[in-house]
């Protein structure tokens, strides 16, 4: 078992700033930590509410896992992973539900680091309605593209997975999704082009429906564009285009052309998404789009297109977007995503219209302003000032925000030995390096930041292209002679070169939020339809074609969960320290005979320092139970023990595996007859 340092083993509650809940002063004085395990804790008495729990915190090492929590009756814990830093840096854990006066605060240490946390503070949310859970996720729109060019991933044990299935059981729980209209050879940019039958409706309508069974929520973009958009080129689909060029259009009809087609498109495609079940959460209306929408290539020999900088126009695209997404989808959020984060209210005038996307801010129709940020790109850029940034427009626009694209090399050459997109990584380059754990340590930062800004209002970050694994895809392709260019990014992904989860997977995993809803994995069939009896509730899943299913159920209100998946039933606690509760066996089960004895070997896929105890039961012919054999051990300890039993001619042995403390059976019996 791992053990608290000194640093934390002293640690006495110090709670300040409490004049929101002066009424708990008393309950809450001198109270100390407690250790239980890899935990220090303690538990207080509050009035009922939201809350936000803050600590300042340091770590010595981003190896190993760290965090702050909060756990509450009826929901799963809050918590935030400590960044790696030997200067105490402020942990915010936002979100705690409170609802039966009661709160367990705590410090988790699984590693060898040292770890310091003090100066805790607990304050009560005023506005709960604005508040926003934090989700933490990235654009999958190509991962069909590199499946079908041989593209595997793994779990960080080595077992093979779906890609979606991998990243929601570490805890990535927003997928974004973005559309191309018609992407293939003569629809790019003249040069180069994207590969036919990827983004495109279809295949988004297949990503979207994957996802949601995984449990994420969506956010979908609508690029509109057969091509890559940006800040630099906003090429006009090709069928638009021949339309237009049919129709004679130009100047303010072709405008208006454009205008209609932004609101008839979206509008197609929402109601598509709405009628299979995966209506999406957010919905961007557009991509990086800061200079405009339909303008062309506006870096190409310095030519800047027509509606280049046309604030009016770029106001009116927008806002035929967002009226179709009011229309078909009122619940849905309309994003509006510009790049250079933390530089989008540079120069800034009183009119806010110094830049065409800084007069969107004050006049379009959306809820959440995103920003792509790049710590390579931003050099100059660190979280604090995305966060200086985001708290202006959470206090001026009242909006809230969110990092739509971001990414961090864990390696300082791609898998094919040459230099990535992200040449290096800017800011954090000489803080966290080009590593793993650099990458990881990025996200722990990011995250932790982002969760501090202004009332709750940062939805979170989608990571940029978090799939794309494999050499056999590229950015694009090239016209004269259909050259794949290469993958740029194989050395930013959350997969490593293998396709094997990364440990930035883990600074999502050990960000979580408080809710009522725990999320339920389990093998099944591949491609078999799945029906859980979760305390007594039916829900429906689907297995993946590697037999992996998730289903969402309620959190316990007594912390129980008795499930009964594909005729097997499990007696669980409901899970503490995270949403995922897994179902799949804990430990391997051999029944054998050999030297005219049966034997159950128990191993234990798990690392918690619970007792289990081993069963081996012997019936007699007469289905009379005749003798039992048991062996107790601990999974941290040692990860397996066997049980024996004298075999004679038609016993029949079960085995169970139930924890030592309250005998709860955490595994089926398997019923095994043996001959001698």
């Amino acid at each position: 078992m791992k053990h608290i340092t000194a640093a934390i083993a002293a640690l006495a509650i110090s709670f300040i700033s409490m004049s929101t809940i002066s009424a708990a002063d008393n309950y809450i004085k001198d109270l100390e930590l407690i250790e239980t395990g890899n935990n220090r804790e303690a538990c207080i008495e509050l009035p009922n509410g939201t809350y936000t729990l803050t600590a300042e915190a340091a770590t010595s090492d981003i190896n190993g896992v760290y965090y702050i929590y909060a756990k509450t009756a009826g929901h799963t814990m809050a918590s935030t992973a400590i960044p790696q830093s030997t200067i105490p840096q402020t942990v915010t854990v936002p979100g705690i539900i409170v609802e039966d006066g009661k709160c367990v605060i705590g410090v988790y240490k699984d590693g060898d680091a040292a770890v310091s946390a003090d100066n805790f503070t607990l304050t009560k949310s005023v506005d709960t309605a604005t508040r926003v859970p934090f989700l933490k996720g990235g654009e999958i729109s190509k991962l069909t593209y590199i499946e079908d060019m041989g593209g595997k991933f793994y779990r960080a044990d080595g077992t093979e997975g779906d890609a979606l299935q991998i990243m929601a059981e570490n805890g990535f729980n927003l997928a974004r999704i973005r559309v191309l209209n018609d992407p293939g050879k003569g629809h790019g940019d003249g040069t180069y082009y994207l590969p036919e039958s990827y983004q495109t409706v279809d295949d988004c309508l297949e990503l979207a429906r994957r996802a949601k069974a995984k449990g994420m929520q969506i956010e979908f973009t609508f690029a509109y564009s057969d091509y890559w958009v940006d800040g630099d080129k906003q090429f006009i689909p090709h069928e638009w285009a021949e339309e237009i060029a049919a129709q004679s259009l130009t100047g303010t009809k072709k405008y208006e052309y454009l205008e209609n087609k932004v609101y008839e498109y979206t509008k197609d495609i929402m109601q598509k998404l709405i009628a299979q079940g995966t209506c999406p959460d957010f919905v961007s209306i557009g991509n990086e789009m800061q200079c405009g929408m339909f303008f062309g290539d506006a870096k190409k020999d310095n030519y800047k297109g027509e509606l280049y900088y046309d604030k009016p126009w770029l106001l009116r695209f927008v806002n035929a977007g967002a009226r179709a997404v009011r229309e078909t989808a009122p619940s849905a959020k309309v994003v509006i995503h510009t790049d250079k984060g933390g530089n989008v209210f540079d120069w800034l005038n009183e009119n806010w219209d110094s830049t065409a996307f800084q007069y969107l801010l004050k006049r379009a129709d959306y809820d959440v302003m995103a920003v792509s940020y790049y710590p390579y790109y931003n050099a100059d850029i660190s979280i604090d000032n995305v966060v200086t940034e985001f708290n202006k427009c959470v206090t001026e626009l009242g909006k809230d925000v969110m990092i739509m694209e971001s990414g961090y090399n864990f390696a300082e050459k791609r898998s094919d030995g040459y230099e990535g997109q992200l040449q290096n990584n800017g800011y954090y380059q000489e803080i966290y390096g080009e590593t793993v754990n650099g990458q990881r340590a990025f996200l722990t930062e990011l995250y932790n930041k982002l969760k501090a800004v202004s009332g709750g209002r940062c939805i979170g970050v989608s990571y940029w292209d978090p799939v794309m694994i494999t050499d056999n895809v590229g950015w694009a392709i090239q016209e004269n002679g259909d050259y794949k260019q290469g993958n740029v990014i194989t050395n930013s992904t959350i997969f490593d070169f293998k396709g094997r989860a990364l440990p930035a997977q883990l600074a999502m995993k050990y960000n979580t939020n408080a809710t009522d809803k725990l999320l339920i994995t389990g093998k099944a069939e591949p491609g078999s339809a799945v029906v859980l009896t979760v305390n007594g509730k039916e829900l429906a899943a689907t297995a993946d074609r590697f037999g992996d299913y998730i289903a969402s159920a309620d959190y316990p209100a007594d912390g129980m969960l008795n499930i009964t998946a594909n005729g097997k039933s499990f007696a669980l606690k409901a899970p503490k320290d995270g949403v995922l509760v897994e179902l799949r066996e804990p430990y391997k089960n051999e029944l054998a005979a050999a030297d005219g004895k049966a034997t159950a070997v128990f191993t234990a896929n798990t690392d918690e320092a619970t007792e289990l105890m081993g069963m081996l039961v012997k019936y007699d012919g007469s289905g009379i139970l005749s003798e039992v054999s048991t062996v107790s051990f601990k999974p941290d300890e040692k990860k397996t023990a066997s049980a024996e039993l004298a075999v004679a001619a038609g016993d029949t042995f079960k085995s169970f595996l139930w924890t030592a403390e309250d005998m709860q059976p955490v595994a089926d019996a398997v019923k095994v007859t043996v001959e001698k």
